[in-house]
């Protein structure tokens, strides 16, 4: 398998971040935000949604408010910001954990 990223090096990485990223989520934010309003264009229900990468839950809080999303699940590297949110699960990007056809939508 080809790995993109040194996965411990990233994973250390995002748990040095996890500390102060309240403080730097600003882009976070504006980003999450955004494409919000790009998924406000699928009319389509996507009830069981995961959040991949999803740091501190920024863009898992939005989607949890959206018309026929009735559960989202974020998934970080990160042990430390995996457990800030309570559906969240430490996973590998690379690795996806879920079973094929199981999702309505990753983001």
């Amino acid at each position: 398998m080809i790995k993109t990223f040194d996965r411990t090096l990233l994973r250390l990485r995002r748990e040095r971040a996890a500390v102060h990223i309240d403080d730097f989520d600003f882009l976070l934010r504006d980003v999450a935000n955004v494409l919000i309003d790009r998924l406000a264009m699928i009319k389509n229900p996507l009830p069981l949604i995961v959040d991949l990468g999803g740091a501190h839950g920024v863009l898992s809080d939005l989607l949890k408010d959206r018309a026929g999303t009735e559960t989202v699940v974020t998934t970080d590297l990160s042990f430390t910001l995996a457990a800030r949110n309570p559906m969240g699960s430490v996973a590998d990007e690379e690795i996806i954990p879920f079973k094929t056809a199981s999702l309505d939508g990753v983001v």
